[in-house]
């Protein structure tokens, strides 16, 4: 098995239990962040944003460790590790840094970057 197709599975894994504890705990997911949660209705929101749609990544990074499919699942998994840790970085211009920011901002990194080295090194077509 390729080191691509490797991570991809690593990423299918991890997203997939991120997804499976925002479904079952979305109040312990965010807590690393120090946010807590008040009205029902947005436990329900982090259900679905922490819980299906990290489910449907896992499914997707699953899907894309076919050789044929590498290259796109190794863009996906930069552009949802970049996204938010960009946006992380971007939120440090207004606010303070809140606890548990270092642990998840060095997480999004770690990821973009491994998705980044092993990008060149993956045929566009095996």
């Amino acid at each position: 098995m390729s080191p691509a197709a490797l991570f991809l599975g690593l990423s299918a894994l991890v997203y997939g239990a991120f997804g499976l504890a925002g479904l079952f705990a979305p109040a312990a997911v965010v807590g690393a962040a120090g946010v807590t949660l008040a009205p029902e209705a947005s436990v329900v929101e982090l259900r679905a944003v922490y819980g299906g749609a990290m489910l449907g990544l896992a499914l997707l990074f699953a899907l894309c460790m076919r050789p044929d499919r590498q290259r796109l699942g190794l863009i996906a998994v930069a552009l949802i590790a970049g996204g938010p840790l960009a946006g992380r970085l971007l939120g440090l211009l207004w606010e303070p840094v809140p606890p548990g920011f270092a642990w998840i901002a060095g997480g999004e990194a770690l990821w973009l970057a491994i998705a980044a080295g092993l990008l060149p090194r993956t045929p566009a077509r095996p």
